[in-house]
Parts: C-alpha cells; sequence; structure tokens
C-alpha cells in the first residue's frame, strides 16, 4: 500500500505541468485579445476625429494630422496605421487603417483575419458633412 502512495507523485506532476501551459495560453489569448480590442477603439477614435477636424476646419491635412495623434495617444505608430481623407461636393470621407499584431497563432484567423498571418488589419470609414463657415 505505502508503494502505490509514491508512484502519484509522477502523474500529479504531469497533470500540473499541462495544466500550467493551458492556463498560460490562454491568458495569453485573453491579453492578445484585450490589445486587438484597444486598437479597435482607437481606430474608432481616430477616424472620428479626423473626419470632425476636417469638417470643421475644412482641411484634409489638418485632419490626418489629428488622426494620427489620436493614433499615436493610444501608442500606435505611423509604421502601423494609415489616415486618408477625400473630400467631396459637401462631404469629408475619413478612413483609417491599422494593423494590430497578434502573438498566438492561429488567432488571427479567429479575428477574421489569415490564420497564417501575425496581424489583423481593421479599419473603419466614417462620412462628415462639410460645416459652414460663419
Amino acid at each position: 500500500m505505502g508503494k502505490l502512495c509514491k508512484d502519484e507523485r509522477g502523474p500529479v506532476l504531469l497533470e500540473f505541468v499541462i495544466s500550467c501551459i493551458l492556463l498560460i495560453i490562454i491568458w495569453a489569448g485573453i491579453c492578445n485579445l484585450g490589445l486587438v480590442f484597444k486598437d479597435r477603439m482607437a481606430v474608432a477614435a481616430a477616424v472620428r476625429e479626423a473626419g470632425r477636424t476636417a469638417a470643421i476646419t475644412d482641411s484634409a491635412q489638418s485632419g490626418i494630422q489629428t488622426g494620427h495623434e489620436v493614433l499615436g495617444r493610444a501608442g500606435i505608430g505611423a509604421d502601423r496605421a494609415a489616415v486618408s481623407i477625400t473630400a467631396g461636393a459637401n462631404v469629408y470621407t475619413a478612413t483609417v487603417t491599422c494593423r494590430s499584431p497578434i502573438a498566438l497563432p492561429f488567432v488571427a484567423g479567429m479575428l477574421g483575419g489569415s490564420p497564417w498571418e501575425n496581424h489583423i488589419t481593421m479599419s473603419d470609414t466614417k462620412h462628415f458633412r462639410r460645416e459652414p463657415s460663419w
């Protein structure tokens, strides 16, 4: 009977190691998803502020600069994001595109990207009516 108790150490250690590995993978996935959602919220804020600035100042360049400033405050550099504003007859169209890095393989596939890439690309477009100048 005493010999059986000594033999249980190996399986318990193996179960602990497997459990720890799974918990670390789940934890890393949750952290990565949090960073992706942070980038998504920054893209939404940047497109809103860029379009609003362009519509108020009647200058696409100032809107692009504002969009990059908003993205910069969120920690997204110009190497990962692009801001573009096109002027129509009475409307400005602001578009912000951002690449968000993915640390774990196949997570990009679950979020709508290619499972073989290490990033996901997100984009947002909004239309703003030009404000009349007083």
